[in-house]
């Protein structure tokens, strides 16, 4: 099998690392291609330091990225989401 360009372009891409204060675990944030493969978004993950399951924290059609903490530990990121895509998650303190 050979390895094409469009193999390529569909991989996901980490594009960013912060790690947290504690140094327990890392915000990443990767690249992909949205459902149409028109345009490259990224989502932020919640990887372990000590090599555990990652786990996302978010997810959508958005770029979600420039993961950052502040002193208190709490995590903040920038994105292009517009204020009404916003939606409540109930489990995002089971996440964090």
């Amino acid at each position: 099998m050979t390895y094409t360009a469009e193999q390529h372009i569909q991989l996901k891409r980490v594009t960013e690392i912060a790690a947290s204060p504690c140094g327990t675990w890392l915000a990443v944030s990767v690249q992909r291609l949205d459902r149409d493969g028109a345009k490259y978004v990224s989502d932020l993950w919640k990887v372990p330091a000590d090599g555990g399951p990652a786990v996302q924290l978010t997810r959508g059609e958005c770029k979600d990225a420039s993961p950052g903490f502040r002193h208190d530990g709490a995590l903040g990121f920038l994105s292009n989401r517009q204020p009404n895509e916003i939606k409540p998650d109930e489990e995002a303190e089971k996440r964090m």
